[in-house]
């Protein structure tokens, strides 16, 4: 099976951060360069809906929530939960330049950031996802194809010199740099 990934890596992550330590992010850097990180769309309302019709389709088999602990973190459960291995490329999994950046300044991995509003599938045909996706209008939604299951536990990246495994889920970056806040979005359901 594909395994895909609709909506941004650390999307909700980057923008709390953004929220609370704006003063201090731009004076890094330019409002324009910032703005673009709260026009996206990281709308649980949005990606949900989609993927629970795509799911009654046939033309996902399960799906995952990258909320707290991130698109690995989901990609760990998914796979857990269906008892797969895959092979999956990082450099596939859609995240915007902003993101990067936010996380780069605090030292944060964006792929383990919250990432509300983004979902981890596995589906059977490419093709025909995508195809749904365009006709659900869902032009502002990325939709990537990171990888491939596998039979048996290994769960390898291979986009970099070595093949790497992926680690089991990790608190969410965002208690690394203490945010506190109330109307925590972080949390599932």
């Amino acid at each position: 099976m594909d395994i895909a990934v609709l909506g941004y890596a650390g999307l909700s992550g980057s923008r709390k951060i953004f929220e609370i330590k704006r003063d201090e992010i731009e004076k890094r850097y330019c409002k324009s360069f910032l703005r673009v990180l709260m026009e996206r769309s990281d709308s649980e309302s949005s990606v949900y809906p989609l993927v629970e019709k795509a799911l009654k389709k046939g033309l996902i088999r399960d799906a995952e929530a990258a909320r707290e602990g991130g698109v690995l973190a989901a990609l760990w459960r998914l796979l857990d939960r269906n008892r797969l291995g895959c092979e999956y490329s990082m450099r596939k999994i859609p995240i915007l330049q902003q993101t990067v950046e936010i996380c780069e300044m605090y030292g944060l991995d964006p792929y383990r950031l919250s990432s509300k509003g983004c979902m981890i599938c596995l589906c059977e045909n490419e093709r025909e996802l995508k195809a749904f996706m365009e006709k659900a209008g869902a032009v502002d939604i990325p939709l990537h194809y990171i990888g491939r299951t596998e039979k048996g536990k290994a769960r390898k990246r291979t986009d970099g010199a070595e093949t790497a495994y992926l680690r089991r889920p990790e608190p969410d970056e965002l208690l690394k740099i203490n945010l506190t806040y109330s109307g925590d979005t972080t949390k599932g359901d």
